[in-house]
């Protein structure tokens, strides 16, 4: 890519490929995390870990993780982890179509993150946070942006 073409790079669409690579990434890290949990000495080890995060952390933090780490049976953690990846998948596609400057990435995205806005309202709702109130503005935000840029003419 040429140095002209690198500066008409709309630098809106470059931020949210990057910030939905990032999720991406997470996402199949949590996945395969998950994956790794169906092995006892791994769920044991990372238990014991957890217990000893108490101490220095916020106990209901670890107690959230401990619950996680106590699903009945190993098919929901199964359903956890190829949720997360196939997920992770989608904010790659999202990623890659966005940084490639794709219009049907952009309308993906507009799609995929309007659906969660009303599940991000209800759950700001229950107990506000800041982590869950900027969940939402941020993608308030980015469906605005993307919104704004479909409505212009084709480039």
């Amino acid at each position: 890519m040429t140095t002209s073409a690198t500066s008409r790079r709309d630098r809106g669409l470059v931020f949210i490929a990057a910030f939905k690579m990032l999720k991406a990434l997470l996402l199949v890290l949590a996945g395969i995390g998950a994956f790794s949990l169906l092995s006892p000495r791994v769920a044991a080890e990372t238990r014991q870990w957890l217990l000893q995060l108490t101490v220095g952390r916020g106990l209901r933090t670890v107690q959230s993780a401990l619950t996680f780490l106590k699903f009945e049976k190993p098919a929901h953690i199964e359903e956890f982890g190829l949720g997360a990846i196939l997920y992770g998948l989608l904010f790659a596609a999202e990623g890659i179509g966005l940084w490639l400057a794709k219009r049907w990435a952009e309308y993906l995205t507009v799609v995929t993150t309007s659906l969660l806005v009303p599940f991000e309202v209800y759950e700001l709702s229950r107990r506000v946070t800041v982590v869950r109130g900027g969940t939402l503005a941020i993608n308030i935000a980015l469906v605005g942006y993307l919104v704004y840029r479909l409505r212009k003419p084709t480039r």
